[in-house]
């Protein structure tokens, strides 16, 4: 009968005290009431097969869960291990995706891989004394980052959440570690860390100097007020220098289309001049027209290089030249009674400098000599001379070597400056000045820039009777140019492209080159004028094309053009100078540049130039 055994073999099985299995499959007592014994065999009853039948499905169950559990774990990104607190280390249990370290399971359980022998040796102390730290406080959770080896050598982070179990004597018997590789993370923060020490780097370069400066100003202050006066002092010149960085933008911005306007009003005064009799009324009319429009280009060349905050190269300039221009610039600020002078006793005043910083000398020095005389009036004067410092009186200036030099004086009525600080006017921050009239970086600013001209800067002042600066800039050799203008303007009989968006400037082209004898291709957009050349690239001898232009500018219209045909000559035409610009053309292969507005001679002899240089 199904179900049933010999009674001999269930000998001590049977009857009151006998143990059987309960719900989670451990032996218990109990007695059998459910078993009937016949003769030398017995029977179980119905509900003794529902018991094992259930106890079959719970352990089947109980199987399907383990397998689920132990998949779950292995698709986890945690690896799950347990250690036996003895020598080694050694595991007794460890998941499946310890394989993401290249190793596998049986190498941990048959210890042929020991888990202390791949951590990273730099860790091993680290880890040993937190450990021993934690058993001691009786923590027995605690969580830990680490280095260990791959199979392949590869050194990966690890996140350890150690939990340590007890026996029921309290002693710690084993360690169960869930852990987690933080390489991606670690990476992460050491690419956050890297950059912000990389900006942390740039800050402290940048701001180095202002360290330095501030670090020197931190001597002298002794209370809490003159420390807050000199941070805001720091944030109007800040400001300032902002409000000039707008100004430069603001200029360059505007220079290009309006020197496009005045181009079209220059261009057609001089083509109407060409057409009416010399000496007639409306010829005189029209040459003071262009005299006022040549006043119209030298104010916006004086915007550009007052509002400019870029430096530019050192090139040969006029000195008496950039004083002319900022001196017309500071009648129109000065208040009128204060009266300005120029004098220029300079034979020769050429210098090799950037023209914007004797602008910047300029304006410092002379707004500092205006604010003097702003109550009473008085008398600004500029003054150029020739000076030449022997060894002698290179002495007074330990900073500069024996040579010819030009002086620039600036020199007023005003009230003076006091003798026992005038060894402190060019210390940056230092200001007489009342809050909001100055940053005291002005006489400072000038100072740096005398010094990088090789120059000298002294000052003679009394109190009452006003302030003369001297400013000692070394001079060159002026060489006079050769006169080879005969009063006729040059012609020619060549075939030009001329490119540029201005109906009106390309209208004056047509008409100005034509009367020069050119023959005149002319086209309002450099995707058609490409178009053009490409077509007939031998029959052209010269290429005129502006800077700015909208679908291709002049530089990559260039480029395309030298692409086809490399000894094609191109003159750029821009409405203002921008050294990077210039040095990119240059190396294209543009030969020459025109300003904006064109003035028709210039323009005529430009053409000739590069005509000529060609051939």
């Amino acid at each position: 009968m199904k179900g049933r055994q010999p009674a001999a073999e269930l000998n001590g099985q049977v009857g009151e005290g006998s143990r059987g299995m309960n719900e989670g499959g451990q032996v218990r007592a109990g007695r059998m009431r459910d078993r009937v014994v016949l003769g030398r065999r017995w029977m179980p009853t119905e509900p003794a097969e529902d018991e094992t039948e259930r106890l079959r499905e719970e352990l089947l169950e109980t199987r399907k869960r383990l397998r689920d559990f132990k998949a779950l774990i292995n698709r986890s990104p945690a690896a799950v291990f347990l250690w036996r607190v003895t020598a080694g280390r050694p595991v007794e249990f460890v998941c499946g995706n310890v394989t993401q370290f290249g190793y596998t399971r049986k190498e941990f359980l048959d210890g042929d891989v020991s888990w202390t022998a791949i951590i990273h040796p730099d860790d091993i102390a680290c880890l040993e004394r937190e450990k021993e730290e934690c058993a001691a406080r009786g923590i027995d959770k605690f969580t830990r980052e680490y280095r260990i080896f791959t199979r392949s050598g590869e050194i990966r982070w690890i996140e350890d959440r150690t939990v340590a179990i007890r026996d029921e004597r309290g002693i710690t018997t084993h360690y169960q570690g869930v852990l987690l590789d933080v390489t991606d993370r670690k990476r992460l923060e050491e690419m956050r860390c890297n950059t912000r020490e990389e900006l942390e780097r740039r800050v402290a370069e940048r701001t180095a100097e202002l360290a330095r400066v501030n670090e020197e100003l931190q001597l002298d202050i002794a209370m809490r007020r003159e420390a807050e006066e000199s941070r805001r002092q720091l944030e109007q010149m800040l400001q300032q220098a902002q409000k000039m960085e707008a100004i430069g933008t603001l200029a360059g911005g505007i220079a290009h289309d309006f020197n496009n306007i005045l181009g079209g009003i220059m261009g057609f005064t001089e083509l109407a001049l060409l057409d009416i009799p010399e000496g007639s009324p409306a010829c005189l009319n029209l040459k003071q027209s262009l005299k006022a429009q040549h006043r119209a280009i030298e104010m916006v060349n004086q915007i550009l290089a007052f509002g400019r905050q870029t430096e530019g190269d050192p090139i040969p300039v006029k000195v008496s030249t950039i004083v002319k221009e900022a001196v017309k610039l500071l009648r129109m600020s000065i208040p009128a009674m204060i009266d300005i002078v120029l004098k220029n006793d300079a034979a020769s005043d050429m210098v090799i400098v950037d023209p914007t910083r004797i602008h910047q000398i300029l304006m410092n020095l002379c707004t500092n000599a205006a604010h003097a005389m702003r109550e009473r009036g008085g008398r600004l004067t500029v003054s150029l001379f020739n000076v030449s410092i022997d060894l002698e009186a290179a002495l007074a200036y330990p900073e500069i070597l024996p040579g010819l030099y030009i002086e620039l004086a600036v020199e007023d009525t005003g009230h003076g400056i006091d003798p026992q600080i005038q060894d402190r006017i060019f210390d940056p921050f230092f200001t007489t000045k009342k809050p909001g009239e100055g940053t005291g970086m002005g006489l400072a600013v000038v100072y740096g820039i005398v010094k990088d001209f090789k120059g000298a800067i002294d000052l003679d002042s009394q109190p009452g009777k006003g302030t003369r600066f001297r400013v000692l800039i070394p001079a060159i050799e002026s060489r006079e140019e050769e006169c080879t203008t005969t009063g006729s303007i040059p012609r020619g009989r060549e075939r030009i492209l001329f490119v540029d968006d201005e109906k009106c400037l390309v209208r004056i082209a047509e008409q100005l080159l034509t009367r020069l004898g050119y023959k005149i291709v002319a086209s309002m957009s450099s995707i058609e004028a490409l178009e053009a050349f490409r077509s007939r690239p031998e029959s052209f001898d010269l290429v005129i094309t502006d800077l700015n232009m909208p679908d291709m500018t002049g530089i990559d219209l260039s480029r395309e053009l030298l692409h086809i045909r490399a000894d094609i000559p191109i003159i750029l035409c821009t409405g203002f100078s921008e050294q990077i610009i210039e040095e990119k053309a240059r190396k294209l292969g543009i030969r020459e540049f025109i300003f904006k507005p064109f003035i028709m001679s210039t323009m005529a002899q430009v053409i000739r130039d590069v005509l000529e240089c060609r051939e």
